[in-house]
């Protein structure tokens, strides 16, 4: 049975997360070393793009971005690495308050907006992003603290495509 075009891309675009974030991840420097200015958005994708599918072009534009300075495709993931994880964004629920970003040394900004290199796809209305494995412990504490529960862990999520991802074992 083939797999749905949502998949297959998520699969591509994860692989290419990875291949982007792993060698530029830097624990010390958490709320920066996945941002930077060669692949991030022109403008706030909560402040200033407030329909969903404004927000998914922004989104769009920054994978091509980073497709584009990667190069070739690295083959599609066929699984998420251990202890990593996948976080759902949802940009209409973010009150912008700050809250969590101190919890997981800046890894969340003060948005709630994950570092743009960990953007995986954007997904109906959640942004699906990559956690490594050193930033999972902060970041469930930035969920906890996240009172309108704007960034939650997808495999929490229950939307089909979710379930389907986590049965295939390229989210947890």
């Amino acid at each position: 049975m083939d797999e749905s075009p949502m998949i297959a891309e998520y699969r591509r675009q994860l692989a290419a997360t990875l291949a982007w974030c792993e060698p530029r991840f830097d624990p010390a420097r958490a709320a920066d070393s996945l941002r930077s200015t060669e692949l991030g958005p022109p403008r706030n994708i909560v402040h200033e793009r407030t329909h969903v599918d404004l927000i998914a072009a922004e989104v769009a534009a920054v994978l091509a971005r980073r497709q584009e300075r990667l190069g070739s495709k690295p083959a599609p993931a066929t699984a998420l690495p251990p202890g990593d994880r996948i976080l759902a964004f949802l940009s209409r629920r973010s009150l912008f308050h700050g809250s969590s970003p101190p919890e997981c040394d800046g890894f969340i900004d003060v948005d709630e907006i994950p570092p743009w290199g960990t953007w995986i796809v954007w997904a109906g209305e959640m942004l699906l992003s990559w956690v490594p494995a050193s930033m999972v412990a902060g970041v469930d504490s930035a969920i906890r603290c996240n009172p309108e529960e704007s960034i939650r862990w997808a495999s929490e999520q229950p939307e089909p495509l979710i379930q389907e991802l986590r049965e295939l074992g390229v989210l947890r």
